[in-house]
């Protein structure tokens, strides 16, 4: 996918330069994430990528201790 779209590249390498630990395309291509160490640097990325017709979101991972309790 990718190779047919050089943005989705783009966008993988500037998060790795922004401090991605880890950054890749999810599933068919409608979303491209990248793993931070910290929620300050996430969101600092965030911010360098927003606009441009881009949705852009800092989420974070939940223990599995927090997803069983949600059950």
């Amino acid at each position: 996918m990718a190779a047919r779209h050089p943005e989705i590249r783009r966008i993988v390498r500037q998060l790795v330069r922004l401090g991605a630990t880890h950054a890749a395309m999810s599933g068919s291509g409608s979303a491209v994430f990248g793993l931070f160490a910290d929620r300050r640097t996430a969101e600092e990325a965030a911010a360098s990528l927003a606009g441009r017709g881009r949705r852009v979101l800092v989420t974070r991972t939940l223990k599995r201790s927090e997803v069983r309790a949600k059950q």
